[in-house]
């Protein structure tokens, strides 16, 4: 089975800008990664999310209340980043974790999904 993940296009859900974060998407045998940088996002301000062979990751960051501020370039804002994801993926074994403001979704494929080479017998 040839499964693929590939990026979906989402559209805006709150009056906040929306924005996608920047990704990456790995693929080995076992499973698919998929990186997403999340830099200053706390862990309770991020959700994922694998409905319907998709996931989802969104989330909005806070706003860092500094004193004497007169400009700033950031604030707060909704992100959000969509990945069509094909059959063969392991739903109950997917896992998240976030290191240094990057989240790392795996999703590990079905054991019937794996490729292997088959022996020729006779």
């Amino acid at each position: 089975m040839n499964t693929t993940v590939t990026p979906e296009v989402t559209t805006p859900r709150a009056e906040l800008p929306v924005v996608r974060p920047r990704s990456a998407l790995h693929e080995d045998a076992d499973a698919y990664r998929v990186v997403v940088d999340l830099p200053g996002v706390a862990r309770e301000d991020v959700s994922v999310r694998y409905e319907d062979h998709s996931l989802t990751v969104e989330g909005t960051t806070r706003p860092t209340p500094l004193e004497g501020l007169r400009r700033a370039e950031f604030g707060p804002r909704t992100f959000r980043a969509s990945f069509r994801v094909g059959e063969g993926v392991d739903a109950e074994g997917i896992r998240a974790s976030v290191e240094l403001g990057r989240l790392t979704v795996t999703l590990p494929r079905r054991a019937e999904a794996v490729a292997r080479t088959v022996p020729i017998e006779g």
